[in-house]
């Protein structure tokens, strides 16, 4: 009987080649509906319908199921491969180590704050609305005057009433300024009322500037100066509170800016 061989062959040829992507059912379908339908050589009393079977068709038999076994085993083992859809497997991450913010060693002390240098009196401002020149650092910048100082106070910082040669970087916080009034006969000591003493200028002291009488602040650094019945004030301010100006000699600067300072009164505006 040769079906059984067939059935064998081609399941072993089956399993040679690759492994079905589908659930191989129909193997045992196969397997078990030809057992089902072969007619079997019968004994004289067959009382069961396989009771008779020859000991071949057994071993055929259990042959069959044992390969049909065996093939499902192998399927669900092999790899899938071509047809099924590939599972994503996921990439490692590159993770950024954060680099640690260097800490100040306590027992280190603190860089010592930047000394402000003056640069050399290069630049030179003469007043259009005063009649008054000057010479100041260079780099700096100037805000000239643009309305009459008629007050009994004194001007603010970049107002139009005053003449302003600041440092551009700190302005407000480094800068001299300068006015100028009709005395209207008043006397210097008379004009100059509280103006000093506003500023926390105590005691004062004489001095020149272009050939004209005045005082200056010891305590300050301002000074009065009288010129052709006009009263004059030259002033620097600096701030307290700014690291790099703590070693600054404002007095030296300010002294050295009135040397360069030169009146014409007569060239003022009224």
């Amino acid at each position: 009987m040769t079906l059984p061989r067939d059935l064998e062959r081609r399941l072993v040829d089956h399993l040679r080649g690759e492994a079905p992507s589908r659930s191989p059912d129909w193997i045992l379908r196969s397997a078990l509906m030809t057992i089902d339908t072969t007619r079997q050589r019968r004994g004289l009393t067959a009382l069961r319908r396989y009771s008779s079977m020859s000991s071949y068709m057994k071993l055929a038999t259990a042959a069959v199921v044992v390969i049909a076994a065996a093939g499902f085993t192998l399927w669900q083992l092999a790899p899938r491969g071509g047809g099924g859809p590939s599972v994503p497997t996921s990439s490692p991450t590159n993770t950024a180590i954060p680099t640690p913010t260097p800490t100040r060693n306590p027992a280190t002390p603190a860089p010592a704050p930047t000394t402000y240098a003056v640069p050399q009196l290069t630049g030179t401002f003469t007043s259009p609305q005063y009649g008054y020149s000057l010479s100041y650092p260079q780099g700096w910048g100037i805000h000239a005057a643009t309305e009459l100082w008629t007050e009994g106070v004194l001007p603010e910082f970049g107002g139009p009433e005053a003449d302003t040669v600041f440092d551009v970087g700190l302005e407000d916080h480094l800068f001299v300024g300068a006015a100028s009034q009709v005395l209207n006969g008043q006397t210097l000591v008379a004009w100059q009322g509280d103006f000093l003493t506003t500023e926390g200028c105590g005691a004062t002291e004489s001095i020149v500037v272009d050939g004209a009488n005045g005082v200056i602040g010891r305590d300050c650094d301002i000074a009065l100066v009288e010129a052709g019945g006009r009263g004059y004030i030259f002033g620097l301010w600096s701030s307290s509170d700014d690291r790099q100006l703590l070693d600054l000699d404002t007095h030296a600067l300010f002294r050295s800016v009135l040397a360069t300072v030169q009146l014409q009164p007569d060239a003022a505006v009224e």
